[in-house]
C-alpha cells in the first residue's frame, strides 16, 4: 500500500511540474510626439474618454521636442490623442505616432498646427488607434 501512495504522489509531483504555464500575450500601446511646443492630451488604461470620473478622463503633457509614452492595455478597444498648439504659436510641424506592440497596428499624422498668415491656421489635431 506504501508503494502505490508513493507511487501516486511521484506521479501527481511529475504531472504538476510538466504542466507549461499559459502566458498570455502582452500589449504595450506607445506614444512618440515630436514638435516645437505643444500640449497632448491622451488616453490609456486608466486615463480614458469612458471613466466615469470628469478628471479621469484623460492625461495632458506639455511637450517641447519629443515626448514617449508607453502603457500595458487591458481593457482598451480605441485609444486616442489630441494635440493643442497655441493660438499665438507660428505654424510648426506635429508628428505623431501612435502604436501597438501584439498585432504591429499603427497610426501616423504629420501635420502644421499653429498660425499662418496667408493660408488656413489649424490649432488641433486629433489622432485615433483601434487596437482589437
Amino acid at each position: 500500500m506504501k508503494k502505490v501512495l508513493l507511487i501516486f504522489i511521484i506521479s501527481l509531483t511529475i504531472i504538476s511540474c510538466s504542466k507549461k504555464e499559459h502566458i498570455t500575450d502582452i500589449q504595450t500601446v506607445t506614444y512618440n510626439l515630436k514638435c516645437d511646443d505643444c500640449l497632448i492630451y491622451l488616453e490609456d488604461d486608466k486615463w480614458h474618454r469612458d471613466n466615469e470620473q470628469e478628471r479621469s478622463k484623460f492625461q495632458a503633457f506639455n511637450v517641447s521636442g519629443q515626448f514617449r509614452y508607453t502603457f500595458i492595455n487591458k481593457n482598451r478597444d480605441e485609444v486616442s490623442a489630441r494635440i493643442y498648439v497655441s493660438v499665438f504659436s507660428n505654424a510648426q510641424v506635429i508628428e505623431l505616432e501612435i502604436s501597438e506592440s501584439l498585432n504591429g497596428k499603427k497610426a501616423y499624422m504629420r501635420d502644421t498646427l499653429g498660425y499662418r498668415p496667408f493660408e488656413p491656421s489649424k490649432f488641433e489635431e486629433t489622432l485615433t488607434l483601434r487596437l482589437k
